[in-house]
């Protein structure tokens, strides 16, 4: 997120408030990270979308509560509605997630991009309400492709699109503030990079 900008202040401002302030640290015999993710989401949405190169797809790791920040703003039944996900994980009737969360991205004027769409809010919140801190997400590009040069300019034959350095947060109708935005999740180095679980992040 941009400098100087507090992030608690940021979610209450905008209604993204976490239903999980305050959780407790991660216990000492805890899974580590990659066994937790086998445990609770299945495989298919790793094998598709990490595999790298010119894709419209591609899977990072993100900081829970940044992608909450970067997700539409919580509705009031938020806390009920983990609390009824939380109770199908606990008695088993949930056994894995098929897929894992997930945000539409698409470019905007000055080179930035903005969320348009997100699915796995609440996935995300069950991660850090065990103690973790991130969560893998697959990033769904529109417009342009990840490990591909950016699009050309609409006019100009030679001129490309440049590669965004901020990333705006989805529904936000307000004039344009820095709190309101996040650096990029994907250096350009890293744009169509295949994912592999890793341990611990």
């Amino acid at each position: 997120m941009s400098s100087g900008v507090p992030f608690a202040d940021f979610l209450a401002e905008t209604s993204r408030v976490s239903v999980f302030d305050g959780v407790k640290p991660l216990p000492p015999s805890a899974p580590a990270y990659g066994d937790m993710l086998r445990r609770l989401f299945q495989s298919t949405d790793f094998e598709t979308y990490g595999k790298g190169g010119a894709s419209g797809d591609m899977i990072i790791d993100m900081n829970v509560d940044t992608y909450i920040g970067l997700c539409e703003p919580v509705p009031a039944d938020d806390a009920k509605r983990h609390a009824n996900l939380q109770k199908l994980v606990d008695s088993g009737e949930i056994d894995k997630f098929p897929t894992i969360p997930s945000l539409s991205i698409t470019l905007i004027e000055d080179g930035d991009a903005k969320v348009i769409g997100h699915d796995g809010r609440h996935r995300a919140m069950l991660v850090r309400s065990l103690g973790y801190h991130c969560v893998p997400v697959r990033l769904m590009a529109f417009g342009f492709m990840w490990g591909a040069p950016m699009p050309l300019v609409k006019g100009k034959s030679a001129e490309r699109v440049p590669y965004p350095k901020w990333l705006w947060c989805q529904n936000d109708k307000s004039v344009k503030r820095d709190k309101y935005r996040f650096r990029f999740p994907v250096p350009e180095s890293d744009s169509g990079k295949a994912y592999a679980i890793p341990r611990s992040v």
